[in-house]
């Protein structure tokens, strides 16, 4: 049932490709802005390499190719970039080493999962520009000192000062931030939650709810696989902001840069971004239903697809705050999809429409119709043909699709309904 679920909601899910996209790329440039690991002209340099190969083709080319292919995707697979499950286009669970062939092998799982392929491959170049090392006594950032060779094989140049240690010592560090931002997927690192059956259920497609509750709000830990001391920047933050003003030191606050700690200044980078990204959407939403008058009906479904993804990345930055709590965001994420469920039900619909409707013919009454006319039928098509459409896995997603405005009314109600 999980594997049918998730063809069921991943097919043609453009829908949520571009918020995932979004959303990952807003985490990368969150952690960029620090400037620890990375820097935020890292991110944007990371953003037009990733694009520049995207529009020569290099990536859809790799799908056709068994031999030399492009030398990020063989990069990616030298660092084992790609962390986390992935969904074939059969509803199978693929991770790791055997996601990153595939990615460079299968078409329909290339498209499919083209939004993590891209947060992935970005944020595994930023890490390279950021990281420096040595070539030919000059230095240079990773991706300097990586070539193909004349069979189109990925090596390390000729005097570049990268041992097995440093590859590994990168690859811990890339999963570690990997993981922290877009969430717990591997099989090894899987949250306890996830170990159980209600735990896949729930966080099938959230989760990054732990790992993103964890980012803000874990206490001081050392993190293994990083090498490095973690906290919770919200933790951080306003810990350090409520002990100013339980000691009176207003200075604190005036002196702010001068004062904090590189961990509290961190801190406050973070959640500053979070506090401008939110209130970014919250003025594109407004000004977007300010628009929504327009009586022509391909700008409607333009405007409520705008409205949705502004939504959706406002639950998902709220979710985990008081705010996202009273107004119902995180009761929203938890519904919206609590997949398998919904899955389920659908196909209760549709057998339970196949019994009626076989009793109907017994006794020699007519199939069952709908009565009125909505946006997925019209009066007087056949109940059972609808309800046997909705279980096949692109007929949902292509609906969404066309019809945005459904999924943004779940957003629009009170959740606690």
């Amino acid at each position: 049932m999980i594997a049918y679920s998730s063809v069921l909601t991943l097919s043609m899910n453009f829908i949520g490709m571009f918020n995932n996209t979004i959303w990952g790329n807003y985490s990368t440039y969150n952690e960029a802005a620090v400037g620890k690991y990375a820097t935020k002209a890292d991110w944007l340099k990371a953003q037009g390499i990733y694009n520049k190969e995207l529009v020569k083709g290099s990536f859809i080319r790799d799908v056709s190719v068994i031999t030399d292919k492009s030398l990020y995707t063989q990069i990616a697979q030298y660092f084992d970039a790609f962390q986390g499950e992935y969904s074939s286009e059969y509803g199978h669970k693929v991770s790791g080493t055997k996601a990153g062939r595939l990615f460079s092998s299968d078409i329909l799982f290339f498209t499919t999962n083209a939004a993590e392929h891209q947060i992935q491959m970005q944020g595994m170049i930023m890490l390279m520009l950021n990281q420096k090392t040595k070539l030919n006594g000059k230095e240079v950032n990773l991706t300097e000192i990586f070539e193909k060779d004349n069979r189109g094989i990925l090596r390390v140049k000729k005097g570049a000062q990268f041992s097995e240690k440093d590859k590994m010592a990168f690859i811990n560090k890339l999963h570690a931030i990997n993981k922290s931002l877009h969430g717990n997927y591997n099989k090894f690192d899987k949250s306890l939650m996830q170990r159980h059956w209600w735990g896949k259920l729930l966080l099938q497609f959230r989760k990054y709810m732990y790992t993103s509750y964890k980012r803000r709000y874990q206490k001081e830990q050392i993190d293994v696989e990083l090498g490095d001391t973690v906290q919770g920047y919200y933790n951080t933050f306003f810990g350090s902001l409520y002990q100013a003003i339980k000691q009176k030191d207003y200075a604190f606050l005036t002196d702010f840069k001068d004062k904090a700690t590189a961990e509290e200044r961190a801190a406050w980078i973070k959640t500053r971004a979070d506090l401008v990204f939110l209130a970014g959407l919250l003025i594109f939403s407004s000004l977007i239903g300010g628009l929504g008058d327009d009586d022509d009906e391909y700008n409607k479904t333009t405007l409520n697809h705008l409205s949705l993804q502004s939504r959706r990345l406002i639950g998902d930055i709220t979710m985990l705050t008081p705010i996202g709590v009273l107004d119902g965001d995180l009761l929203r994420i938890m519904r919206n999809p609590v997949v398998s469920t919904s899955s389920t039900g659908l196909l209760i619909d549709a057998f339970g429409q196949t019994g009626k409707d076989v009793f109907n013919l017994v006794q020699g009454k007519d199939l069952e119709v709908y009565k009125t006319n909505t946006k997925y039928h019209d009066s007087g098509d056949s109940k059972l043909k609808y309800k046997w459409q909705r279980t096949i896995p692109w007929f949902n997603n292509y609906n969404k699709l066309v019809n945005p405005e459904t999924q943004l009314n779940v957003f629009n109600r009170p959740a606690w309904q």
